[in-house]
């Protein structure tokens, strides 16, 4: 399952509405997570926010990180910057 880990609430969100806007667009449905951690060791660790999406939903978008699990702040920007 790839995901987004950050502690940008705007950038996690920005790139949860353009997950949820591609899987829209291609079947009529959102269904990207989103997840708000709570636990600090987590949080340090990974940052605030995570978001996420199946690999059934990576695939038909053709929404994947280039290393197959893990998009990076700037694999993300650059998704947002190309939209």
């Amino acid at each position: 399952m790839p995901y987004f880990n950050t502690k940008d609430v705007n950038l996690a969100i920005k790139f949860l509405d353009y997950i949820n806007q591609a899987l829209f667009n291609l079947k009529g449905y959102t269904g990207a997570k989103f997840t708000s951690r709570i636990e600090p060791v987590y949080i340090d660790k990974h940052g605030k926010y995570k978001v996420e999406l199946n690999n059934g939903q990576a695939i038909n978008t053709k929404i994947e990180p280039k290393n197959g699990t893990m998009f990076t702040e700037d694999e993300v920007e650059q998704l947002l910057n190309q939209a």
